[in-house]
């Protein structure tokens, strides 16, 4: 059943915007954490982050903080395998689903730095 729109429209965008606030401060949060290495809080807003439509952007935001300062030596597929071996126990530990994670970064080097 759907609320009469004229009547709930207010309540309506006020929720939405609670919940795109929530979800803001959910993803700064994962963020703040991954740069303290706090991976137990961070499984922890992964999971809450998963129930929300932002989780995607909680994962590109781990993907971009992964890959900075990673390509500084002389050769990109060793700084690349290095990268993902070093990753590869984090995502496996933090989010509910680490293939899609693995994914994403292997896409975003792909596109990024080999094609």
């Amino acid at each position: 059943m759907e609320l009469p729109k004229e009547k709930y429209e207010a309540v309506q965008t006020r929720i939405a915007y609670k919940y795109d606030e929530l979800e803001k401060m959910l993803i700064e949060e994962f963020v703040r954490h991954h740069h303290a290495n706090a991976k137990l809080k961070m499984k922890q807003i992964a999971n809450v982050l998963s129930q929300f439509n932002g989780y995607s952007q909680a994962i590109d935001a781990y993907v971009e903080q992964c890959q900075w300062q990673s390509f500084r030596g002389g050769d990109i597929f060793t700084d690349i395998w290095n990268m993902l071996q070093k990753h590869d126990p984090v995502i496996n530990d933090v989010f509910p689903n680490p293939q899609q994670v693995m994914s994403k970064l292997v896409l975003n080097i792909y596109h990024g730095k080999l094609q």
